[in-house]
């Protein structure tokens, strides 16, 4: 049996990643570097969690990847392409990609996944499931991204 307590959700707004530069001239603007480090999460429950993951403004190839207290990476999610918004649910019952660009949804999101990042390790791919307890992400992109990234996921308690 499995229970859910606690839903979480992290917003990171107007994302210009970490040691960025930015000018407020007349017209402001800024260079962002492609990452955005140290995001935590964390599992309270004894079980793994799923993870939905949302990110909203045009990006490219954006990469999310998990690592646990050791700093071992166990999960990774990458498509290749330049999107509007990404959405990777996964939930063993709505495991699910959508993918936007121009504002339409594109038909057959699964064949942008980047299977390759969970080699050699046979990491989690695309679909990240949570680890009981701390865990931290990484954010990274090509290019500049100046949206959102929005991460949902509930503590999960397994019991017999």
């Amino acid at each position: 049996c499995r229970t859910n307590y606690n839903f979480y959700i992290i917003n990171i707004e107007n994302v210009v990643g970490e040691d960025g530069k930015h000018y407020s001239l007349q017209r402001p603007y800024h260079y962002a570097p492609s990452k955005l480090n140290n995001i935590r999460i964390l599992n309270k429950g004894n079980a793994e969690a799923t993870l939905k993951l949302t990110i909203f403004g045009e990006v490219t190839n954006p990469t999310f990847k998990i690592f646990d207290n050791n700093n071992n990476q166990y999960g990774a999610m990458r498509m290749l392409g330049t999107f509007d918004e990404v959405m990777i649910d996964s939930d063993d019952l709505n495991e699910n990609i959508v993918l936007k660009r121009n504002g339409a949804t594109i038909t057959a999101p699964y064949g942008y996944q980047d299977l390759s990042i969970g080699s050699p390790n046979q990491i989690y791919v695309t679909f990240i499931k949570v680890k009981s307890g701390a865990s931290m992400g990484v954010f990274t992109y090509d290019g500049i991204f100046t949206g959102s990234l929005r991460l949902e996921w509930s503590d999960e308690y397994a019991s017999i």
